[in-house]
């Protein structure tokens, strides 16, 4: 769909082991989901609850130097 919601954005994180807190998974876990939701608020910049491609893009390709959160 060009987008991912935050059960996809979760997903995402639990296929590279970072794991929030309730998932019960093994990795890198203990992140609370509070977290993870600011995290993906961050990428969402319309707040449209989901983050779009370009949204994504613009976050990851900021100046390197720069802050993106």
């Amino acid at each position: 769909s060009g987008s991912v919601d935050i059960d996809e954005f979760i997903d995402a994180l639990e296929s590279l082991g970072l794991h929030s807190v309730d998932s019960g998974l093994p990795g890198l876990g203990g992140v609370p989901r509070s977290v993870v939701e600011e995290l993906f608020s961050r990428f969402d910049s319309d707040g449209s609850g989901s983050i779009e491609y370009e949204e994504f893009v613009n976050k990851i390709a900021m100046e390197p130097n720069a802050n993106p959160f």
